[in-house]
């Protein structure tokens, strides 16, 4: 077959097949056997040489290289194992840090966030209030969806850790609460079930979308997390939808 290799033995017969028949050749021409053969063999050239590109040939060298040069280094490596551990840990301390730094870069500078028009959004905060937080009460932003003309829409939302209870197991996870044309105005379409509409403001009964990222983990991505209940306080709300997989909410370096 075009894949089969030949043997070293099977290369070793032919040259004494191809000297044998060059031999016979010339034994016919009256020359005696002695110098037939090494006229022969002449011919043929450098039969250790030949032997040896055949060698070459049917081995990867690169291979056994690598493999000395790794024997080697490692060899070295052993006898100075105190300058092995040090330049280890230093490596991966850079390493470390300059993943930690890129991912942060890619977090907030590079990576556009994830909203139809990104370029559109324009964030208010801290509006209408005097001290150093807080926000304005609800009916005051009511009134704002409602009358400002030169916005294409108005949504609000605030991040904060909320105390979930699911199956009577509490734990601690970084949520929003947001406004019901929320996911609408910034064009995000469900990865499962459905979003928040403007009917859900009114909170009967209370809903809640979790992410694709929690939708995993949490729920291990079962498909019948739809209509679980999960209790924020005294208050139970309802899973409705989960969000697409780039979707992380508005702030980067802090997914929701």
């Amino acid at each position: 077959m075009w894949f089969s290799k030949r043997r070293d033995e099977d290369f070793a017969a032919e040259i004494e097949a191809h000297v044998s028949l060059e031999t016979e050749r010339l034994m016919d021409r009256g020359i005696p056997e002695r110098e037939a053969k090494n006229a022969a063999r002449r011919s043929f050239g450098n039969i250790s040489r030949a032997q040896e590109r055949f060698y070459e040939a049917g081995r990867w060298l690169w291979m056994e290289e690598l493999l000395q040069d790794l024997r080697f280094g490692a060899r070295g490596l052993w006898k100075a194992r105190s300058f092995s551990v040090a330049a280890a840990l230093t490596i991966a301390l850079g390493v470390g840090a300059n993943t930690a730094v890129f991912s942060l870069m890619d977090a907030v500078l590079l990576r556009s966030l994830p909203a139809e028009k990104p370029k559109e959004l324009v964030f208010l905060e801290m509006a209408g209030t005097a001290g150093p937080s807080g926000s304005p009460p609800y009916p005051c932003f009511v009134r704002l969806r409602e009358e400002v003309k030169s916005l294409t829409g108005l949504a609000a939302f605030a991040s904060d850790e909320f105390r979930l209870e699911i199956g009577g197991v509490p734990e601690q996870v970084m949520g929003q609460a947001a406004t019901g044309n929320y996911f609408e105005l910034l064009g995000v379409k469900p990865l499962l079930g459905r979003l928040l509409t403007p009917q859900d403001e009114h909170l009967d009964p209370p809903v809640a979308v979790i992410s694709e990222r929690y939708w995993r983990k949490r729920f291990s991505a079962d498909p019948a997390v739809l209509g679980r209940a999960v209790s924020l306080g005294k208050r139970s709300f309802v899973i409705v939808g989960v969000t697409p997989a780039e979707f992380y909410g508005l702030q980067p370096g802090h997914p929701v």
